[in-house]
């Protein structure tokens, strides 16, 4: 028998061999499967906390309207309530903001008053306010603006994706009146 005839003859009953065939399936797909497993957990914790920065931005609004005056303690105490939304996720990484604008006889916004947490700088008061294009057709009125953002690091994930940043904002007219008076801000 030549060299070839024994090669060939050796490829064939390894061809036909299947012992451990699942040995060598489990090792190929194992890694796809424990990347999908944790990919997925990451994601849906992702979306868990969007959702929830979302809700915290939505109450936090919800609330300050309802009043026709507060101040930095009563703001204070529903940066709280934001935090109490986001429980059991971590809250070094939320940011909040709530703000009253002033849109004058031309469309532009003003702020009027700012809060700011979380290391985020405070507005100037009568400082330009960037709202979305739709506001500028409701001259003379006041908004409250409420801010959150929040920055995501996924344990697994950090390597592909980096940090994930994540917000929400709402705007609101206040409830009781045409505006909200902040007696310390």
């Amino acid at each position: 028998m030549t060299a070839r005839q024994n090669l060939s003859r050796l490829v064939r009953r390894f061809a036909r061999d299947r012992r451990a065939m699942g040995a060598v399936e489990f090792a190929m797909v194992t890694p796809f499967l424990l990347t999908l497993y944790l990919g997925g957990s990451q994601l849906s914790m992702a979306l868990t906390i969007d959702r929830k920065v979302d809700n915290a931005a939505a109450t936090i609004n919800d609330l300050i309207t309802q009043s026709n005056t507060t101040n930095t303690a009563s703001i204070a105490g529903l940066m709280n309530v934001a935090k109490s939304i986001l429980t059991p996720y971590d809250l070094a990484p939320l940011r909040t903001r709530i703000t009253q604008v002033k849109i004058d006889d031309k469309g532009i916004a003003k702020v009027d008053w700012d809060y700011p947490t979380g290391g985020l700088p405070k507005l100037a008061k009568g400082s330009i306010f960037k709202l979305p294009t739709d506001f500028s057709s409701f001259p003379d009125r006041y908004l409250v603006v409420a801010q959150t953002s929040y920055t995501y690091t996924p344990v697994a994930g950090y390597f592909i994706t980096g940090s994930i940043q994540m917000g929400g904002t709402t705007y609101l007219n206040p409830r009781n009146g045409t505006r909200i008076d902040c007696t310390d801000c």
